[in-house]
C-alpha cells in the first residue's frame, strides 16, 4: 500500500511539476534527539522530521520549518580539565600526570560534581556536635579521594573549605559548567520526630533515565547504615524520589514543570548532565543514625560503597588498567627528582619561604605584591599573589608552604585568606618577631597588622562589645574560628573556657 501510494504521488508530481510532495501528504513526524558535540565530532539540536517527505520541524505541528544545516551543532573544540598526577615521580623514576577534555563524549571520562550540603554551622543534629554541613563536607572528602584512585574520572566540589557556603543556584550551576554527568548533593534528613529513619535519593524530573543509578547509590548507603544500626531502610520503596513542585512557577518549556530543588534543576539546564541526585544519607534527629554519621569510619564506608556503585555503572578503571586509543587525553611527564633543581624563590623584601615539603624541585614559587586592601579597620602591612610554576594551584602540591616575615616590636599580625565568598582568616602565629603561617592554596593573601591589644577583644577589631562574646563562644565551642588567646583569657586564669564568656557577658552587659 505504502509503495502504490508513493508511485501515485510521484506520477502526480509529474504530471504538475508546480505540486509539491508536502502538498500532497499530512506530514508524519518522528522526533530526533539533540545530541551534544563532541571536541571534534559535531552534534545536534532537536528536531522533528517527516518520514514521509524528509522534511525538518522544530515543532511537533508542523509550523516552523528548519533545514539539516540549521539544526546542526559545530564541534565544541577542547576545553582540558585540571591536571591529575596518574604517578608520582621518585629519586630515579619519573612521574606522570595527565588531563582530559571535558566536552569528548568518547572517552569513557566521567565528569563529576559533588555538593556537600549546607554550610559549616547548618542544621544540628540530635547529638549536638553533629552539624550537616561538616559530616556531608568530611563525607564528600572521602567520596572524592576514593573517586580519584581511578584515572577516567575528574571531580569537581562546589565547597574547597569546610568554611564555605556558596548560594544554591550555584552548587547546580558548577555542575551544568563544568561538564558534568554527574551531581550529587550530600545531606542528612531531619524530622520532627526522632523515629523518623532511612535513605532518601531525589532525581531530577527531568531525567527518568536516572532512576536506575539513584536506586543502586541509595541502596548501597542503606546497605551500609543498616549494618551498623539494623533498622534503617530506602524509602519511597527502594526507588529515587522525584517533586515537581515549581518552587518559582516556571517551566522548563514545553509544560514540563520544573524540579523543585534549585541544585537539582541548576544542574539539568545542561543537557550533559544526565544524572543528578541528592543523597538523604539517613536522619540526623534520630539518635541512632545521628551517631552512626557521627563516626569518620562509617563516613568512609558510605563513600566506598558509593565509589563502587559509580565505577561499576561508569565502568571507571585504575592506573595501569586503562584501555589502549583513549581519546583526547594529555599526558605530561615528570622528571625523577634526582633531575630537578632546588625550589627557587622569587619573593619581597622581608620575607622568607619554605616550600621544599609542598613542591616537587624545580619549581619556582612567586609572591607578587597586589594593590588590594584587608578589611576595613585593618592595617594592610602586605598583600600578596602566591603562586608556583609547576602546578596550577598549591593544593595540588604534596604539602603546605610555610612563610615567614619579620614583625616590628609589639606588632599584632593577622593573615586573610581571599576566596570567592570573602575573607578568611589563616592561623598565623608570631614567634620572636617572626610572623609564621602554612598556606595550602596558591591566591591572594593579606598580612595585616591589628589594633593594639585590648582586654576583651577577642576579634581584635579595636572595640569590646557583643560580637567578642560571640567569638569567643564559637571559640570555646570547637569552632574553627581565630581570636586573640591573650584577650580572650578574660578571667586571667590561665585558660579560656566557659568561665570567661560568662565574666566576658557580663562586662559587655554593663558597659
Amino acid at each position: 500500500m505504502k509503495k502504490l501510494m508513493a508511485a501515485l504521488i510521484a506520477a502526480a508530481i509529474a504530471l504538475c511539476p508546480s505540486v509539491t510532495m508536502a502538498d500532497l501528504h499530512t506530514h508524519t513526524l518522528e522526533y530526533v534527539e539533540a545530541v551534544p558535540a563532541g571536541c571534534e565530532t559535531e552534534g545536534n539540536a532537536a528536531y522533528y522530521r517527516c518520514t514521509v517527505c524528509g522534511e525538518l520541524f522544530l515543532d511537533a505541528t508542523a509550523t516552523i520549518p528548519t533545514t539539516a544545516e540549521e539544526v546542526t551543532l559545530p564541534p565544541a573544540g577542547h576545553d582540558w580539565g585540571e591536571w591529575r598526577l596518574v604517578r608520582e615521580p621518585t629519586e630515579t623514576e619519573s612521574g606522570m600526570r595527565c588531563r582530559y577534555c571535558k566536552n569528548d563524549l568518547g572517552s569513557n571520562v566521567l565528569v563529576v560534581t559533588l555538593d556537600p550540603g549546607h554550610g559549616y554551622y547548618d542544621n544540628r543534629g540530635y547529638y549536638t556536635e553533629y552539624y550537616e554541613g561538616r559530616r556531608m563536607f568530611t563525607l564528600t572528602a572521602y567520596l572524592k579521594a576514593d573517586l580519584e584512585e581511578y584515572s577516567n574520572v575528574v571531580v569537581y566540589t562546589t565547597r574547597e573549605t569546610i568554611n564555605d557556603d556558596c548560594e544554591l543556584g550555584d552548587r547546580g550551576k558548577l555542575a551544568a559548567e563544568n561538564g558534568s554527568e554527574l551531581f550529587i548533593s550530600m545531606h542528612s534528613n531531619w524530622a520532627q520526630s526522632s523515629e523518623a529513619m532511612g535513605v532518601s535519593v531525589y532525581r531530577s524530573f527531568l531525567r527518568p533515565e536516572s532512576d536506575e543509578l539513584g536506586t543502586l547509590l541509595g541502596l548501597a548507603v542503606t546497605d551500609v547504615i543498616n549494618g551498623v544500626t539494623g533498622e534503617t531502610y530506602m524509602r519511597n520503596d527502594g526507588h529515587p524520589m522525584i517533586r515537581t513542585e515549581p518552587a518559582y512557577g516556571e517551566e522548563y518549556g514545553d509544560g514540563v514543570t520544573q524540579d523543585y530543588y534549585n541544585v537539582t534543576r541548576m544542574s539539568v539546564m545542561s543537557e550533559k548532565c544526565r544524572y543528578s541526585y541528592i543523597i538523604e544519607h539517613g536522619f540526623h534527629s534520630n539518635p541512632k543514625e545521628c551517631a552512626f554519621l557521627l563516626s569518620d569510619e562509617n563516613l568512609q564506608s558510605i563513600a566506598a560503597a558509593e565509589c563502587a556503585v559509580i565505577a561499576e555503572y561508569f565502568g571507571l578503571y585504575k592506573d595501569g588498567e586503562e584501555p589502549t586509543g583513549a581519546r583526547h587525553v594529555q599526558y605530561d611527564e615528570i622528571p625523577p627528582l634526582s633531575e630537578l633543581g632546588p625550589v627557587e624563590y622569587n619573593l619581597p623584601d622581608g620575607m622568607t619561604m619554605d616550600a621544599s615539603a609542598a613542591f616537587y624541585g624545580g619549581t619556582i614559587v612567586t609572591v607578587r605584591q597586589t594593590n588590594e586592601t584587608a578589611p576595613a579597620g585593618y592595617e594592610t602591612l602586605f598583600a600578596y599573589d602566591m603562586s608556583a610554576s609547576f602546578f596550577d594551584c598549591a593544593v595540588q602540591s604534596h604539602g603546605p608552604v610555610e612563610i615567614f616575615m619579620q614583625t616590628g616590636d609589639g606588632d599584632r599580625i593577622a593573615l586573610y585568606y581571599k576566596n570567592g565568598n570573602g575573607m578568611e582568616e589563616v592561623p598565623f602565629a608570631v614567634v620572636s618577631g617572626t610572623a609564621h603561617a602554612t598556606l595550602d592554596r596558591c591566591g591572594t593573601y593579606f598580612i595585616v597588622r591589628l589594633p593594639a591589644e585590648l582586654e576583651g577583644d577577642v576579634d581584635c577589631d579595636g572595640d569590646v562589645s557583643n560580637k567578642d562574646v560571640v567569638a569567643l563562644f564559637r571559640y570555646v565551642s570547637g569552632a574553627s574560628v581565630t581570636v586573640d588567646e591573650t584577650a580572650a583569657d578574660f578571667n586571667g586564669d590561665g585558660s579560656v573556657d566557659n568561665r570567661d564568656v560568662t565574666d566576658l557577658f557580663k562586662y559587655v552587659s554593663k558597659s
